[in-house]
């Protein structure tokens, strides 16, 4: 068994630990095991602030939940093809945050999902979902209303060229939701 530790910024882009050593305000520590993350420790201004152990199945949750009722989790699965990446922050045993992540086969983000917990009832906060052409390029961004439908797309290779969804079909808008249909709406998350 080989056990690592990489770091990473609040962009999520490796770097060093002297890097941190020269005062960096936020970062994560990483432990890996044979290439594989098992626990993610975050720190704020020097000090650790969350502790996340990666987990790949429900079960592992419900065991993890039974010793210890305070606990945050990384769950990445595999759903159609996507990975699906969820952080889940549990107070008690009862889950009070939900971010979930969705990535193409690229692994670049297509869909992120924010929820407030109502009751027991996952609402969706924030959503935003992203198109890249072939190559890798972030192309659109898009934005929902309240009712989950596209409210902006912006257009993030020629500034000043947003698109309000409710202008699509408009003779001067050249977007059309053919070939974007997963985009047009918040759900479904997974294409």
């Amino acid at each position: 068994m080989s056990k690592t530790i990489k770091y990473t910024n609040k962009f999520g882009i490796e770097i060093t630990e002297n890097q941190i050593n020269q005062g960096l305000d936020y970062y994560t520590k990483i432990f890996l095991e044979n290439g594989v993350p098992f626990i993610e420790e975050t720190y704020k201004e020097g000090v650790l602030v969350n502790v996340s152990k990666y987990v790949s199945s429900e079960l592992e949750i419900s065991n993890e939940l039974q010793n210890n009722p305070n606990s945050t989790f990384d769950y990445i699965y595999f759903q159609s093809g996507y990975k699906v990446h969820e952080i889940r922050v549990y107070i008690q045993g009862l889950i009070e945050q939900k971010v979930v992540s969705v990535y193409n086969i690229n692994d670049k983000i297509i869909c992120y999902r924010k929820y407030k917990i109502d009751n027991g009832n996952f609402i969706g906060q924030r959503t935003e979902k992203s198109y890249y052409d072939s190559s890798g390029k972030l192309l659109y961004n898009f934005d929902y209303n309240e009712d989950g439908s596209c409210f902006l797309i912006s257009n993030e290779q020629e500034p000043q060229a947003d698109i309000y969804a409710w202008s699509i079909g408009d003779p001067d808008v050249t977007f059309s939701w053919q070939g974007f249909e997963y985009y047009q709406f918040e759900d479904p998350l997974v294409p």
